[in-house]
């Protein structure tokens, strides 16, 4: 076989390029947020404190919990502030906040050291 007739006999090259992507595992904060690259990606604040899965291609980070996709967001570049929202059903914004601020309060002061200051207050 020679090389022209086995270059001739390979298969054509996919319609979309390959898309890498890494992958990293992440603990949210108690603000229901990952940090990928110095930047901040909000999950559903059910996941606070828990150990997701990102994956981080040059475009978009997505967060993943017991294999299902969580969150999505278009991957944010330049300044370090807070990943963008991606748009979408698994965007982020009001559908990542609790219902109501007791609930996030709540998680707050579980912590020791807003017992430790409330115990402070108390003695004053």
């Amino acid at each position: 076989m020679s090389p022209r007739s086995s270059f001739q006999e390979r298969q054509p090259l996919p319609g979309t390029p390959y898309l890498y992507a890494e992958w990293k595992q992440r603990r949210a904060g108690l603000d229901y947020h990952v940090e990928v690259a110095k930047h901040y990606y909000s999950v559903p604040h059910a996941l606070a404190k828990q150990k997701l899965w990102a994956r981080i291609t040059d475009r978009s980070v997505e967060v993943f919990h017991k294999d299902k996709r969580v969150a999505a967001h278009m991957r944010a570049s330049g300044n370090r502030h807070a990943g963008r929202i991606a748009r979408g059903p698994f965007g982020g914004g009001p559908s990542h906040r609790p219902n109501a601020p007791c609930l996030l309060r709540r998680e707050v002061n579980d912590a020791p050291v807003p017992r430790l200051l409330l115990k402070l207050g108390e003695e004053r």
